[in-house]
């Protein structure tokens, strides 16, 4: 009868822990279940917010782009000497050359309205007031 009683308290005791341990696995079973449910939601996530930042960095990517041709649209650039100086040095020989041009042009007229002066009979009388 002991060894009954001792054989039923072991047999008692095992069932009781197979039956945490089944408890225990079930529950464990549920959290793993629970925790790849939620690594999955948190790559499809992931996944959104990768795809975000990329259309972000080239959206980012066009505008710098765009401010980048307006800069130097709107932006004024200093010249440096060197284009200045041929600048000017360009404007001066126009200048000179316009200049050239001008008085031969002067003389020209002056040469023409003393001819005409001439051709009137202005010059003749001048002539002949002398004799």
């Amino acid at each position: 009868a002991k060894l009954e009683s001792g054989e039923a308290d072991a047999q008692s005791a095992y069932n009781k822990m197979t039956t945490e341990n089944t408890v225990l696995k079930e529950g464990t079973e549920q959290e793993i279940k629970h925790d790849v449910q939620a690594a999955k939601g948190l790559d499809t996530t992931m996944a959104e917010l990768n795809s975000d930042e990329d259309n972000a960095e080239q959206e980012l990517s066009a505008v710098d782009k765009y401010l980048a041709r307006l800069k130097s649209r709107c932006i004024a650039k200093p010249e440096s000497y060197k284009e200045r100086a041929g600048r000017r040095k360009a404007e001066i020989k126009g200048l000179k050359e316009a200049l050239v041009t001008l008085k031969g042009e002067a003389a020209a007229f002056l040469q023409r309205r003393r001819s005409r002066a001439s051709l009137r009979g202005h010059g003749a009388l001048d002539l002949s007031a002398a004799h």
